[in-house]
C-alpha cells in the first residue's frame, strides 16, 4: 500500500502545528496560568519579565530622591474582631517582600 504525498504532507502539516501549539502553551500560556500557584509564585515574580512583555526604560536625567524614613513595622490590625500583627499577615499572605 503506497502512501500518497497528500497524505505524506497533511501529515506533516497536523505535525507541525501540533508542535507550534504545544510550543504556545508551553512557553506563552502555561506561565500565565500558573502565576499564582504558591510553589511558583515568588519565582514568578522575580522574573516577571520572562513572563509579560517588558522592555527597558531609560534612567531620568534629572531622578527625584525619595525622603527615607526607616522605622520599624509595628503594625497591628483589627479583623473580623481578631487583632492581628504585621508577621500574621506576612505569613497568611506569603509576601516575600514590602
Amino acid at each position: 500500500m503506497l502512501i500518497k504525498k497528500w497524505q505524506l504532507i497533511s501529515s506533516f502539516v497536523v505535525l507541525l502545528l501540533a508542535a507550534s501549539g504545544f510550543c504556545w502553551w508551553k512557553f506563552y500560556l502555561y506561565p500565565k496560568q500558573t502565576l499564582f500557584q504558591p510553589r511558583k509564585i515568588a519565582e514568578n515574580f522575580r522574573s516577571m519579565e520572562t513572563i509579560f512583555p517588558s522592555r527597558p526604560i531609560a534612567k531620568s536625567t534629572q531622578p527625584y530622591k525619595l525622603q527615607e524614613n526607616i522605622s520599624e513595622l509595628n503594625i497591628s490590625y483589627k479583623f473580623n474582631g481578631k487583632n492581628y500583627a504585621m508577621p500574621d499577615l506576612l505569613d497568611r499572605t506569603f509576601t516575600t517582600g514590602i
